[in-house]
């Protein structure tokens, strides 16, 4: 059971209207796009013991079966405009690849994938009657302070998928989402916040908002135990306008992770205009070589690496063949 878990996002988007920013994931577009634009998040690969088990976890929360095998099923969300990231399930057989770490919220890596819902409520209550998934605690409705001000309210509920994955509902309330589930953000864990920052600029993430120091109202919904302290959380956008939630926590600490292969979140890709001519900034480390590959759906064929950020954290770059 996971037990340290944190949610930043409704404090930023708040944070951001209230400054004038303009909040890139509310954007109104015209059409959906279904191919990743340069610079984009364009999927998140989950590690899953069984696939179809996992795919029903995630339809159950209100994605769409774009393409399955029997090694991968690649799954969006329904009726998004612009280009959202898929979510791609890879069936793992390996039995050294072990479940997600019970500190998988707070160690170093990977800590949870968040998506905006229109009505927390109702996904909650339907998800317990109809496929007895319940969430980690009782959901929390709560107001937003900004600079001690309340700003808007929003709810959280967390979920863990069949493999301990973290997944984040978040409703904010007074606004509305293009469909039901839109993908929001994915949180990666550092033990120095500083040299993540300055690796994940050099591949062309932008600082949108470091909120330094956060202590957070909305620990009783992911059964966080008191006191529970970010020493510094700094969100970074892609182009797409999907969120990096940089966290280096404070207590309980970041510390890395337990060698060896984990189940759950396993990397996110980034598009870049070609992988083979990419120079690497220093902190970054290839795992390996270029390859290329057939994803499945619209993504199609693609040329990518896998690289390793300062504290291990694998992340993909990738090209996209016309």
């Amino acid at each position: 059971m996971i037990e340290d878990y944190c949610c930043w996002f409704p404090l930023w988007a708040w944070t951001a209207l209230a400054g004038g920013v303009v909040l890139v994931l509310l954007v109104l577009r015209t059409k959906r796009v279904r191919h990743p634009p340069r610079g984009a998040a364009s999927h998140i690969v989950v590690r899953v013991i069984d696939l179809r088990k996992s795919t029903d976890f995630y339809k159950a929360i209100g994605l769409s079966v774009v393409e399955t095998t029997e090694s991968v099923a690649l799954l969006e969300c329904p009726k998004c405009l612009g280009f959202q990231p898929y979510l791609l399930l890879e069936k793992n057989d390996d039995k050294s690849v072990k479940p997600a770490p019970a500190d998988v919220a707070v160690a170093a890596g990977y800590g949870r994938m968040i998506f905006r819902v229109d009505n927390s409520k109702a996904i909650v209550e339907e998800l317990n009657a109809r496929h007895s998934i319940k969430p980690i605690a009782d959901p929390v409705r709560d107001v937003v302070l900004v600079d001690d001000k309340p700003v808007s309210e929003c709810t959280i509920a967390c979920f863990q998928d069949p493999d301990g994955a973290i997944v984040e509902l978040i409703e904010i309330h007074g606004t509305r989402n293009q469909s039901k589930i839109v993908p929001f953000a994915i949180n990666i864990n550092a033990t120095d916040c500083d040299k993540s920052i300055t690796v994940y600029k050099a591949l062309g993430l932008e600082m949108q908002l470091d909120m330094g120091k956060v202590e957070n109202r909305f620990y009783p919904a992911i059964g966080v135990a008191n006191p529970g302290v970010a020493g510094r959380v700094c969100l970074l956008n892609a182009s797409n306008g999907f969120v990096v939630d940089l966290i280096e926590w404070e207590n309980p600490k970041t510390m890395l992770r337990r060698k060896g292969q984990h189940h759950g979140i396993h990397r996110f890709a980034l598009v870049v205009p070609n992988v083979e001519a990419v120079s690497l900034a220093s902190g970054w480390k290839r795992e390996g070589s270029v390859r290329s590959q057939v994803l499945p759906g619209p993504l199609g064929k693609a040329t990518s690496v896998i690289v390793a950020d300062p504290d291990g954290t694998s992340l993909e770059l990738v090209s996209f063949h016309s």
